[in-house]
């Protein structure tokens, strides 16, 4: 049995919304992608399998409420797995309903001598689907609207057209928690009107609609100074490539399959609006933002320059077939197979475009991305584009998605590789545009501007993504803080320019010897603060360690001769989840040490703590 076809939808409502639990067992991903979609929309918490076998396991571990069964799977077909829920006592009360491509006679018949209640034939009819499978839900689970989630983002408003009414039902469904704002068209005049009169901040964009077409409604809005810079994803159902194509020339900033996968929707969505916020935040800070004739040009019109591209994947085949299909494309391609050796240089000069996938390395390449999208390295704005199977989309999704920006399911399609390659890169470009100058870029609202360390917010955000972390992974995360002692000597006749200057050479201290892994940041003038991942209370003490070890050196050259580091400064530290697990009482925790001052722990030569001291403190 494979348990990469074991997969479960991200959208999993709790047991107050949730309208029930159901099971998908069908082979072909298109038709999990369609009946999810059909489901999700009425709050329904999917679980999917691509085989009978894993399918039986799923429905032992985690009992559904329904099970739809596709009739001809590999292997084992459904009828006979089908036979085995049934016989199994904590499974029979189960209702399953069958689904078939390939109605003959008498199948009917036989799906119910092997125990399904119901019979569903394929192509299946998405306006009657959930009539069809209400009589064998359970009457505990009517199906009630349900309200918006109170995470909501209630500052964006997005404009979905479509001219079919159950597609608009379906991206509304599926949109509509996270972004209650959402405003309807059903065709491009109406679109063209509404983007005009309301501004969204994103257009999800059917393509083939009567009378104005995508394509045109996408032409039209971006050369108009006033929507521009509306960020516009086209939705098609059409295979092929040529409409991509069309559709870059247009000008649209990204593209979506029907039937729309949630997590593709939900990260297209996330990187364009990120992208928005930066952008306005950016124009917000010219005087020329409020002229329209000024507006910023298109970021495909600033592709001007060979951009690199990091191909890092564990499989030679797999990097040589990627590196074919963008070949001839004007770009500067490297294959790296091994993480172990080519990460450091990336993380000193991280590529345009880093493509990697999720086979392996998993530690090290989480800890990679995070320090690319951290603003790590000499090239703002790295691009991480991840591949990975679409059997494994769901159960992997929550791990990788924040660090990427975008990625692509196997198997790879050479035209969607391009189109993904072309929308990171047209992003980017723009980033790096609004960046020039004396604006402002994204990494200076985070850092300090004196030390180059982050600032106090960027670091509690850090923080709270790490004791996220540690919810799912168990793994430890420290906080350091380290203040000036002004009650010393030292720091209390130390000038005010010969104090600043310090700081300043601190701070380059600190960037250039913590691990990559680790954030530092300033607190205040006089206090420093650091977010540490996976390091336990031992590491904790070795980190203070090195950094007063560092810090000596540093006086020593200043020839603040008879002054070291303890003189100097002061330092509290916590550990989750030794002290907590909640980010307020961590803080505390810190501070109070900070307050006491603690003694320094003995050390070894090697930079270990005694094992003896550990449990004397």
């Amino acid at each position: 049995m494979n348990d990469s076809h074991s997969t479960i939808s991200s959208h999993r409502f709790s047991e107050d919304t949730s309208q029930g639990r159901i099971l998908v067992v069908e082979d072909n991903p298109k038709n999990r992608k369609l009946v999810r979609s059909l489901l999700e929309i009425h709050h329904f918490t999917v679980l999917e399998a691509g085989d009978a076998e894993t399918g039986i396991q799923i429905a032992r571990q985690t009992p559904p409420d329904l099970i739809l069964m596709d009739i001809q799977l590999p292997g084992m077909d459904g009828l006979q797995a089908t036979r085995i829920i049934k016989s199994i006592d904590s499974l029979q009360h189960i209702k399953v309903v069958a689904l078939t491509s390939y109605a003959m006679e008498g199948d009917a018949g036989k799906a119910k001598a092997a125990g399904c209640d119901g019979y569903i034939t394929k192509p299946i009819n998405t306006r009657q689907f959930i009539d069809d499978i209400r009589p064998c839900l359970p009457e505990k689970r009517p199906i009630t609207a349900v309200p918006a989630a109170d995470q909501s983002r209630t500052d964006i408003t997005l404009l979905i057209v479509d001219d079919d009414p159950m597609n608009l039902k379906l991206l509304h469904g599926k949109l509509c928690r996270q972004y209650p704002n959402i405003i309807k068209a059903v065709d491009g005049y109406e679109a063209l009107a509404k983007a005009k009169d309301v501004l969204p901040d994103l257009i999800l964009l059917d393509i083939m609609m009567p009378g104005l077409n995508g394509f045109e409604v996408t032409r039209q809005l971006k050369a108009n100074a006033k929507t521009r810079q509306i960020p516009i994803i086209l939705i098609t159902a059409l295979d092929g490539h040529d409409y991509k194509v069309m559709g870059s020339e247009a000008g649209a900033d990204d593209f979506l399959n029907k039937p729309v996968n949630t997590h593709e929707l939900h990260t297209r969505v996330k990187s364009l609006l990120n992208m928005k916020v930066c952008q306005d935040r950016l124009l917000e800070t010219d005087s020329r933002a409020h002229d329209t004739e000024l507006a910023l040009p298109s970021g495909e019109a600033l592709v001007d320059r060979n951009f690199r591209v990091q191909i890092l994947v564990n499989s030679a085949e797999q990097c040589n077939k990627i590196s074919m299909y963008l070949f001839g494309q004007g770009y500067d391609i490297h294959i790296n197979e091994d993480l172990e050796r080519s990460a450091e240089r990336i993380r000193q000069e991280p590529p345009d475009i880093l493509i990697m996938e999720n086979q392996s390395w998993p530690a090290a390449w989480i800890e990679l991305c995070a320090n690319l999208k951290n603003g790590g390295g000499n090239r703002p704005n790295c691009q991480v584009l991840f591949i990975l199977s679409e059997t494994n989309l769901e159960s992997n999704f929550s791990d990788f998605e924040d660090y990427i920006d975008d990625f692509l399911t196997q198997p790879i399609n050479i035209y969607e590789l391009r189109a993904r390659i072309k929308v990171l890169l047209k992003k980017k470009a723009l980033l790096e545009y609004l960046s020039k100058g004396k604006k402002p870029t994204l990494r200076q609202w985070i850092t300090d501007p004196a030390t180059g360390l982050y600032n106090f917010e960027y670091c509690i955000h850090v923080l709270k993504h790490e004791l996220q972390r540690f919810s799912r992974e168990t793994s430890h995360v420290a906080i350091v803080m380290m203040a000036f002692n002004m009650n010393a000597s030292p720091a209390r006749k130390m000038p005010q320019n010969e104090f600043d200057a310090f700081v300043i050479k601190l701070g380059a201290l600190i960037k250039k010897n913590i691990r990559k892994l680790d954030v530092a940041s300033r607190r205040s003038d006089q206090t420093f603060f650091f977010v540490l991942p996976e390091t336990d209370e031992e590491k904790t003490f070795r980190f203070i360690h090195r950094l007063k070890k560092l810090i000596d050196r540093q006086l020593k050259e200043i020839q603040l001769m008879r002054c070291r580091a303890s003189d100097l400064f002061v330092f509290g530290y916590a550990v989750c989840p030794n002290d907590s697990i909640e980010l307020e009482a961590l803080l505390q925790t810190a501070e109070n040490r900070l307050k006491k001052t603690a003694p320094q722990q003995p050390v070894n030569a090697d930079g270990r703590i005694r094992a003896t001291t550990l449990n004397q403190r």
